[in-house]
């Protein structure tokens, strides 16, 4: 029998060393593949495919390498492995999976082959297009200082893909600027290719000093450890605070004076705690809720300091906070009241250790232990995925929502522990018969 854990983690904290080059020393790998293309002619850069198959790409217009489709003779075979040996000296052979093998061309004569090719050698394949990566680099090499000029202008590369160079903007900019400029340095029009996007940001993750402080992120305690914020809440006596599990402070079940730290920075003492319910279960150590109110500093009133909303990540089991535009929510914001969860619901959960993930409820009222300690009435949900895991504890539970779309969520309870099989949490009314009735959105805030 797999034995139950509290999903709370102690972490070693380390810095690694590092080297850096100067600005001198710096070569990209745009200047690396213009080396290469300097004596191989033809050579239009490569990438791989989704297969994972190597494809080398040759301008047609180049003398060098323009084989015949149907026949290749021993000296353009010289100069295909000319380049291959090129490439191998420059990248490695990790490059090549079987560079040995004698190659032959693709007997397609399109110029940007966008379906698969014939292979090669087993991993390598041959594609001909309209522009060598020397012209490119040069014709980038123009305008790329003047590009970054543009606050309109995302990014700007040399695409391999696409043979071209590729340039994005912000949706429903006018090109006519960009498009001059690149007619004055004497590029061809064909050789550019627009696309959009939403803006850059540095990515953030739930274990960074993130403010306003939200659902999802990490905490630390004065006793040691970390573990999830679960959500913002108010409770009836006025206190504004967060909440997570009990467990992850240094008594279970209170009194305690555990200090708690987001992203280094001092953010509250622990306050009202669940209690133990003897009678529920002939034992001193019995749990209906494994929870412990948090306030915020008593100057903290407004937005700035807090939100009423649980973060997403940018995928199962990964910390990076969600970006893009707000068709995609970055976050849940939470509604007032708490959904019943019923066997076969949809759960999702943010955390510090799995990020945002999806489970579903195979049980509602489970009796489990936890060492001296009997947990009453907990919701079950599967974990063979990792739903959570140790330092998710505290972690709010959501229902009535999707990931990608979901705009807003309805909090059913916070993560306790569980197995490799199984994730348990307190639900919203246990720990409510705990701390009283909590307001969780932003209209009740401002009640």
């Amino acid at each position: 029998m797999k034995k139950l854990n509290i999903f709370c983690t102690f972490l070693l904290l380390g810095s690694y060393p590092f080297s850096a080059f100067s600005a001198d020393s710096f070569q990209s790998s745009d200047d690396r593949l213009r080396a290469i293309a300097a004596t191989e002619k033809s050579f239009s850069g490569l990438h791989r495919d989704a297969k994972g198959n190597l494809i080398l790409s040759q301008n047609i217009a180049a003398p060098s390498l323009r084989l015949n489709m149907n026949n290749i003779n021993q000296s353009e075979n010289a100069q295909l492995s000319s380049l291959i040996t090129a490439l191998k000296t420059e990248f490695g052979n990790e490059l090549f999976a079987q560079p040995n093998q004698k190659l032959s061309p693709s007997s397609n004569n399109s110029v940007i082959n966008r379906a698969p090719a014939p292979h090669l050698a087993n991993n390598i394949q041959l594609r001909q297009v309209n522009y060598s990566f020397a012209e490119l680099y040069d014709w980038y090499q123009l305008i790329k200082q003047d590009l970054l000029d543009f606050s309109d202008v995302i990014s700007s590369d040399i695409d391999e893909i696409n043979n071209s160079l590729t340039i994005t903007t912000l949706e429903d900019v006018d090109l006519s600027e960009l498009k001059a400029l690149i007619d004055n340095a004497g590029i061809p029009a064909g050789a550019v290719r627009f696309e959009t996007s939403d803006p850059i940001t540095s990515f953030a993750t739930l274990r960074d000093k993130v403010r306003p402080m939200q659902g999802g992120l990490e905490v630390k305690m004065s006793s040691g450890g970390a573990c999830s914020l679960g959500f913002n809440a108010k409770r009836a006596n006025g206190e504004i605070g967060f909440v997570t599990s009990s467990h992850c402070t240094s008594n279970l079940a209170g009194p305690d004076t555990t200090w708690f730290y987001q992203g280094g920075s001092l953010i509250g003492k622990a306050g009202a705690e669940t209690r133990y319910h003897p009678n529920l279960c002939g034992n001193g150590k019995c749990l209906t809720a494994d929870i412990v109110f948090v306030p915020y500093p008593s100057h903290w009133k407004n937005y700035n300091q807090f939100k009423t909303s649980v973060l997403k990540t940018r995928a199962s089991h990964d910390l990076n906070l969600k970006g893009g535009s707000s068709r995609y929510r970055t976050w849940w914001n939470l509604r007032t009241a708490g959904a019943t969860p019923v066997v076969g619901d949809t759960v999702f959960k943010t955390g510090r250790t799995t990020g945002t993930t999806a489970s579903k409820i195979t049980a509602t009222c489970v009796n489990f232990n936890v060492g001296s300690t009997r947990y009453i009435c907990h919701t079950q949900t599967d974990n063979r995925r990792r739903f959570a895991d140790r330092g998710d504890s505290g972690s709010a539970v959501l229902a009535n929502t999707s990931y990608r779309y979901g705009r807003s969520a309805k909090i059913v309870g916070t993560i306790t522990g569980g197995n490799g099989y199984r994730a348990y949490f307190s639900t919203l009314s246990a720990i409510e018969n705990e701390l009283g009735k909590l307001q969780v959105s932003y209209r009740d805030f401002k009640k």
